[in-house]
């Protein structure tokens, strides 16, 4: 009667300490994600503060007198003080006429043959129809063969007219760096995907998964909203607790992905101490 006496008292307590842990439990990780998504606003605006410095550079470039003349050989001189002061094999610079034409390179890959167009055909036409400074999705640089992005400036004469336009091409391991410098746990996945869905930059395994599509709950079409908490897949098949914050400007999304199974351990240990 006593071990029937003592069941009946216990096993309801522990009963009710199990749900009072999960109930702890489901609150710490709410909170925990909307914690998380604080981190993927301020990483957003890191990352549009980066592009906004990238634009004002290659805005820089574009006004100076030797391009606007278009005189090749003293332009030379200064794309490549440009690109030195970005580092050594972390950029390339192009010139693109109209109908896409390479009138000027400059960086990895070396000179293209005549006639070479470049790799990023959607630019030109949005560029010569609205003449602003873009920053375009992720593609492969058409001499290296690298991935990067573009930051694009028209080029204006006196008059007022644009006969091309420049066009600096950022490799991606500046963005992996960003990432890199984020203070997360090692098992979190951060990633930056572009307008079309693909991988700009990715922590961990950068190198392995840029320029490939991003999980399909990170499509675009799917994350309709411009920030906000979702329950996905990572495109390594792990199950993850993922936030998202998009740019208006640049149409870029920030992700951060936490696995399903650190947040599940810490309610397992609990509950076990309380079956103990």
């Amino acid at each position: 009667r006593l071990l029937v006496l003592v069941a009946a008292t216990v096993l309801p307590l522990t009963a009710f300490g199990g749900v009072v842990i999960i109930l702890s439990h489901d609150q710490g990780r709410s909170a925990a994600a909307e914690q998380t998504l604080f981190q993927a606003r301020a990483l957003r605006t890191a990352l549009e503060g980066t592009l906004d410095t990238r634009i004002a550079a290659v805005t820089g470039l574009a006004e100076t007198d030797a391009l606007r003349r278009g005189d090749w050989a003293a332009f030379r001189q200064r794309a490549e003080t440009f690109l030195q002061r970005i580092g050594p094999g972390s950029a390339a610079l192009v010139v693109v006429g109209p109908d896409d034409t390479l009138l000027f390179a400059h960086g990895p890959g070396g000179p293209p043959p005549p006639g070479t167009r470049r790799a990023n055909r959607d630019v030109t036409p949005a560029i010569f129809a609205d003449p602003q400074p873009m920053v375009s999705n992720l593609f492969r640089d058409v001499r290296s063969g690298l991935p990067g992005f573009s930051v694009d400036v028209p080029v204006r004469r006196d008059d007022g007219s644009m006969p091309y336009y420049l066009s600096v091409n950022y490799f991606t391991a500046p963005l992996n760096r960003l990432l890199e410098q984020q203070e997360v746990p090692p098992d979190w996945v951060i990633s930056i995907v572009d307008r079309n869905g693909l991988i700009l930059a990715r922590r961990p395994n950068g190198e392995r998964f840029v320029g490939q599509p991003a999980s399909p709950d990170y499509q675009p079409q799917r994350l309709v909203q411009r920030e906000g908490i979702v329950q996905a897949t990572s495109v390594t098949g792990v199950p993850v607790t993922a936030v998202f914050a998009r740019s208006d400007r640049f149409g870029w999304t920030v992700g951060i992905g936490v696995p399903e199974a650190s947040l599940v351990a810490p309610l397992r240990d609990r509950l076990a101490q309380v079956v103990l």
